[in-house]
């Protein structure tokens, strides 16, 4: 009984993250179309500037949205798709739209000696994605993020740190059990 009533806190504490991260984006577009509906005279680069952030909005929706599909594929046996590729080059891509959506966030890339390596393209960039954005999310502004790679072995590794407050060491095991987040959505300060 225990177990399913801490499932079900997580789950509805999953949801109303959710929730959260879907209506920001719906309601910057909404509030940039009821803006350009008003036909005032705006000027040119105005109209322009509006267009273009309501297509960023577009997409920060279409990657929660698809974060979402892949965790339900995950869910039903997803099927790892692994291809070679330049782990540098993944990452230098990561950084660079990181760079472009948050140009005031400093990110610095220190590529470790790693040719190539075995990824599925799809669930690298869910994982980066999601790893970048909690790092921006959770650090004070102008907090520096830092990715590092490294090999020891046949193992690699891939370390992206930021100046946050972190995860308590009470909270890291329970962080990849399913609908798990730290702290409660009804409170959370951060967007």
């Amino acid at each position: 009984y225990q177990r399913e009533v801490t499932t079900t806190e997580r789950q509805n504490n999953f949801l109303l993250s959710i929730t959260h991260e879907l209506k920001s984006p719906l309601a910057s577009i909404k509030l940039i179309l009821q803006t350009l509906l008003k036909r005032r005279a705006l000027p040119e680069d105005k109209v322009v500037a509006l267009n273009q952030n309501a297509l960023s909005e577009l997409g920060r929706l279409e990657g929660l949205v698809n974060n979402l599909l892949l965790t339900t594929k995950i869910d039903h046996a997803y099927q790892y798709n692994f291809e070679t590729a330049s782990l540098n080059e993944l990452i230098e891509k990561h950084v660079s739209l990181f760079k472009h959506k948050y140009p005031d966030r400093p990110i610095h890339f220190d590529p470790g000696d790693i040719n190539s390596i075995q990824v599925d393209h799809e669930a690298f960039h869910s994982i980066i994605d999601n790893l970048l954005e909690n790092a921006h999310k959770y650090s004070p502004k102008g907090g520096k993020i830092a990715i590092n790679t490294s090999q020891l072995n046949n193992k690699i590794r891939l370390q992206i740190s930021d100046q946050g407050v972190g995860i308590p060491r009470e909270e890291r095991t329970k962080i990849f059990n399913k609908f798990y987040r730290i702290g409660n959505e009804q409170t959370r300060d951060s967007m």
